[in-house]
């Protein structure tokens, strides 16, 4: 358990106890009808400041609760006449206080579940983060652009767009060692330099690519491709190069785009050729 799940605990029986115990104060001290308003008050002000409704709800709800509870407990006191006023002020004093001790601790319970539940959502968003992206490169890893791309497909196929991938690799790559994974990266950043939010990056074995271009013909993804082989070059001294797919017209399937692409992309290293696709295939 965390110290902020302990403080949140005790906050919570703390609140229990003061509201008891406020309840029970102002019915010992006030037998007319007024002690239900007291505690009604009390009741409605915690909820405000636990599940305020809008900002400052809590607030708002505890100054006119005091407000109301001071006018009702003065009007009585001045129909009563001078012999009763200190008791009727007393009452009104007693019930403001208890209002204003269960709108402050509430408040701070309040901001201590808030607290805690950005600090989930953190833990969150990096669980997520961890668990589908290269640490080295920031990259989706293979599977998760995989996936991506299988949805993205199925919103193609319904809506009738085109999307491109490309399969990005170093030329005539041997495979990752320790020393590359800094260029690696610093591909990785480039490359991302050069796509739109709605891109996606993809990691595909250890020194390639698969870039996703939703809504991208196969000629606008070939333009595309070029572009992000000399940002790479420019930044890290690395040449790559790309095999470029489309759907629908070279393949139906995510699996199926994915080996056109990596096809292209061994017909570019054998032609020696920055970009290739099916067109120059057949």
């Amino acid at each position: 358990m965390t110290d902020r799940s302990r403080t949140i605990r005790l906050l919570a029986a703390l609140m229990v106890v003061v509201l008891v115990a406020s309840a029970a104060a102002i019915n010992a001290f006030d037998a007319t009808e007024t002690r239900f308003l007291a505690t009604s008050l009390l009741a409605l002000v915690a909820v405000a400041v636990l599940f305020p409704p809008f900002a400052s709800a809590g607030a708002v709800i505890t100054v006119l609760g005091m407000l109301a509870i001071g006018a009702v407990q003065v009007g009585l006191a001045i129909d009563s006449g001078s012999a009763a006023e200190g008791v009727y002020l007393t009452r009104a004093a007693l019930s403001a206080a208890c209002v204003l001790a269960v709108s402050t601790l509430g408040g701070t319970l309040n901001t201590q579940l808030r607290r805690l539940r950005e600090e989930l959502a953190r833990q969150e968003s990096t669980i997520e983060v961890l668990t589908t992206r290269d640490q080295t490169t920031g990259a989706l890893k293979e599977d998760q652009i995989r996936r991506q791309l299988a949805e993205e497909i199925s919103r193609g196929r319904r809506y009738g767009y085109p999307i491109s991938i490309l399969s990005l690799a170093e030329e005539a790559a041997e495979g990752l060692s320790e020393a590359d994974e800094e260029d690696l990266a610093g591909a990785a950043r480039a490359v991302q330099s050069r796509l739109r939010p709605m891109d996606s990056l993809g990691q595909h074995g250890d020194r390639a690519f698969t870039i996703m271009l939703p809504h991208t013909p196969l000629d606008g993804a070939q333009v595309v491709a070029t572009k992000i082989i000399d940002t790479v070059r420019e930044a890290t001294g690395i040449n790559m190069q790309a095999g470029v797919a489309e759907f629908p017209e070279d393949a139906a399937t995510a699996e199926d785009l994915m080996n056109e692409a990596d096809q292209a992309l061994g017909f570019a290293r054998l032609a020696s050729l920055k970009v290739a696709s099916r067109k120059l295939l057949v």
